[in-house]
């Protein structure tokens, strides 16, 4: 049975990397929106995105490297979903939800009546 690819997160700088396998790193090359690393026979051991503002679309990866869909489906899912989870309304895309606009402008409606005059 196949390991499962090991997905870490830096939230602090902002990036994350995917390990396909465990093997040593010989060499790396960017791709424009992610870095990969890999083995000396020159399979992918790993991936990193350089922002979680937006990641990669999963075609991206599968065009390069489509020998790998399966491990590669395994570690984007797993990344999307530990992102996701830690995506607040005032980080990701900057929207909210009609309920959260509403809380929003309630308190600040609040707020501003109990300013003295």
């Amino acid at each position: 049975m196949a390991q499962m690819p090991d997905v870490s997160i830096d939230h602090e700088a902002g990036a994350a990397y995917v390990a396909l396998r465990q093997a040593a790193v010989a060499h790396t090359r960017d791709h424009g929106e992610f870095i990969a690393d890999y083995d000396e026979d020159g399979r992918v051991v790993g991936l990193e995105m350089l922002t979680l503002e937006r990641l990669p679309e999963l075609n991206a990866f599968l065009a390069l490297f489509p020998e790998e869909e399966d491990r590669i489906r395994e570690g984007m899912e797993v990344l999307a979903e530990q992102v996701q989870e830690r995506v607040t309304p005032d980080q990701g895309s900057g929207r909210h939800s009609r309920r959260q606009r509403s809380e929003r402008s309630s308190a600040a409606r609040g707020a501003r009546s109990k300013r003295p005059l």
